[in-house]
């Protein structure tokens, strides 16, 4: 896989960035969310490849987690664009964050969001948990205006996009 970057700052900027997007809220009294590792790369093509571990502890029994991912975002000249998504794999990883096995998983939604359920509805669990999310994201590595330099980057999730030189 090929990245895009070109010195360490610009990198935690965008994992710090996108951290703060795409981890799920905490604030659940029956779960709690003990620790994330989101992995992203530049494909050659532009794509975003996006691997989002979830180290989770359930306090009561559940079914499994929930993952919601904005489709839709809204560029610099306020006109609204679509990003496509494809799922490599969803599952299970084990205590080290590394790939276990498949696990159930089903989505609802719509137009604007991909809705991710992971577990089985015959059966809770209890006890700590590693889910692995992993996917591609089209359409929203761009270059915003023709007069930034090539090697200005831009991610676009949850609104407006954020740049880097």
């Amino acid at each position: 896989m090929k990245t895009c970057f070109d010195g360490k700052g610009k990198m935690a900027f965008f994992t710090i960035f996108l951290a703060l997007l795409l981890i799920p809220s905490t604030s659940y009294s029956s779960l709690s969310f003990d620790r994330t590792a989101i992995d992203l790369s530049i494909e050659s093509d532009g794509k975003l490849h996006v691997l989002e571990r979830y180290f989770v502890t359930f306090y009561s029994p559940m079914h499994g987690i929930y993952r919601k991912i904005p489709l839709v975002f809204t560029d610099l000249k306020h006109q609204e664009k679509r990003i496509k998504l494809k799922v490599v794999r969803i599952g299970y990883c084990d205590a080290k964050g590394r790939w276990s096995h498949w696990e159930n998983w089903f989505t609802r939604g719509n137009l604007r969001n991909f809705s991710i359920y992971i577990g089985r509805k015959d059966s809770t669990i209890t006890g700590k948990r590693c889910y692995w999310l992993e996917y591609y994201l089209d359409g929203v590595v761009v270059n915003l205006n023709k007069n930034r330099p090539s090697s200005t980057m831009c991610l676009a999730l949850n609104g407006a996009p954020h740049c880097t030189t």
